[in-house]
């Protein structure tokens, strides 16, 4: 039997963020639980400051314009809010951390790796920035980030780690390592693999197939459990802000109900806060179906569109009505593992309804889709949060008569 591998994955391998192909498939190696992913505490800040730094200079410009602006406006003009970015590298790190698991760096490894840079030892390195300093000298972090994959790799010693990068200047390709990095290694040849690009990754830990898995696909993504899956995911990434009735909003179809037809007619376009609780979802489209062999089982991934319908507070009129939208995703799912649940890979920004959805929605879904406010159950939507939120937020002025609030 192979030994347990944990593959650990340097800054440049996430670079370009948690909505790619790349985290598609590192989802589809940690979701088989056959083989673990993980990076460093040091690459996990590192992306988070990817993503951190870019707003807090926006905020730094436009909080400038504004105070400008103060300046030449006779009456008053709002404040910008506090600059939160705690509050921005929770959401980051949350995100990432949706791809992969996280290995803590010690303390023991941080010093090491400051004492490399001051001596500039490998990974460590002086960049020349002019004749008279002699240079300055770069790589810390590079530093704790290796020492942090080998450090484990000593810890476990019943895993092979396969350490992932595409930082060849610094890490080299694998064939050689320079003083002290192959002093690292000893003992570890065996068990420490460098990695220096992701198609390695796929090559390695899974094996694409051209068998066709379409109808079994279909067949999982329509039923109850998949189904109620899509239903809850939606139901939280869309549902209304818990903070104020300001934020993202998303596009809906509304209509009129004809409910002794079964029919939805005079659609509108509306824009919608959030729902009020999780939606009904039916299953619209499936394109881009790709199939890998992971272990003894087959995980597929596709992007999936879906019609959602149900009470949700429109924007303008701070009305609880039912509306309907379709919802791009991208999904993750194994014909072959019982086990394996659906899992959202991403979703894309909602869509109004089009035709062809209003031509699929189911009875049920199409009443949820339609003017519902006046119905018993619609009628006595008075969430005491809801309310809440109103009165915070001050908009009490702006509900309509008729208004379930």
């Amino acid at each position: 039997m192979e030994p347990a591998a944990l593959i650990i994955l340097d800054t440049n391998i996430l670079w370009k963020g948690t909505e790619t192909v790349t985290a598609d498939l590192l989802k589809v190696i940690r979701t088989s639980g056959i083989d673990r992913v993980a990076v460093p505490w040091v690459v996990l800040e590192e992306l988070t400051a990817q993503r951190t730094e870019p707003h807090r200079e926006k905020y730094e410009k436009a909080a400038k314009a504004l105070q400008s602006l103060k300046g030449d406006t006779p009456w008053p003009l709002p404040t910008l809010p506090a600059m939160d970015l705690p509050r921005i590298q929770d959401h980051w790190r949350r995100k990432y951390l949706d791809v992969v698991d996280v290995i803590p760096t010690s303390e023991a490894t941080l010093k090491k790796a400051l004492i490399r840079e001051a001596n500039v030892l490998p990974p460590c390195k002086r960049v020349a920035s002019n004749e008279r300093d002699g240079g300055q000298k770069i790589g810390g972090r590079d530093a704790a980030i290796w020492l942090t994959a080998v450090e484990y790799a000593r810890e476990h010693p019943d895993e092979t780690v396969y350490f992932v990068s595409e930082n060849t200047k610094d890490f080299g390709d694998g064939s050689e390592y320079p003083y002290p990095m192959n002093q690292d290694l000893e003992g570890l040849e065996d068990r420490f693999v460098l990695l220096t690009n992701w198609y390695e990754v796929m090559e390695k830990f899974t094996q694409r197939t051209e068998d066709v898995y379409e109808d079994a696909v279909r067949s999982l993504l329509s039923d109850p459990e998949s189904l109620s899956v899509i239903e809850a995911e939606s139901g939280t990434r869309l549902r209304v802000p818990r903070t104020g009735l300001h934020g993202p909003t998303f596009e809906a179809t509304m209509g009129f109900f004809v409910e002794d037809e079964g029919t939805l007619v005079t659609t509108e376009a509306v824009r919608a806060l959030g729902w009020v609780e999780a939606p009904t979802a039916v299953l619209d489209h499936v394109s881009e179906l790709k199939a890998y062999r992971i272990g003894e089982h087959v995980w597929c991934i596709a992007t999936v569109r879906w019609a959602l319908g149900g009470p949700a507070l429109l924007h303008d009129s701070l009305q609880v009505k039912g509306v309907g939208c379709t919802w791009e995703t991208r999904v993750l799912v194994s014909p072959t593992s019982a086990d394996a649940q659906l899992t959202v890979l991403r979703g894309q920004d909602t869509q109004v309804l089009n035709k062809d959805p209003l031509d699929t929605l189911t009875p049920e879904l199409a009443a949820r889709v339609g003017f519902l406010a006046q119905r018993p159950r619609w009628a006595r939507i008075r969430d005491r949060r809801m309310s809440e939120l109103l009165r915070r937020t001050r908009m009490e002025r702006f509900i309509d008569e008729d208004s379930p609030f």
